[in-house]
């Protein structure tokens, strides 16, 4: 464990630097975007629960007219689907 301690927080930072990166490129390019506020994060323990997060995130993109959020910001253009 004392290995693994001084790692703890390194995942946010690359994400932040991330989400960071492409939020300037975007806004210096004029294209909408934004991010969700948080991640989630699990560990994926057997070949099920990594087929289920498989599919969520190839459906993601084709649910988000469901999304409670996708009527805030429905003004924009719409969201290409997940080929």
């Amino acid at each position: 464990m004392s290995i693994i301690a001084n790692k703890r927080g390194r995942l946010s930072l690359i994400i932040s630097k991330y989400k960071s990166s492409l939020t300037r490129y975007a806004q210096k390019n004029d294209i909408y975007f934004a991010w969700q506020s948080r991640f989630y994060d699990t560990i994926i323990k057997d070949y099920k629960e990594l087929e289920n997060v498989d599919n969520y995130i190839k459906n993601n993109i084709r649910n988000w007219r469901d999304d409670d959020y996708y009527s805030k910001i429905s003004t924009h253009p719409p969201v290409e689907t997940y080929q």
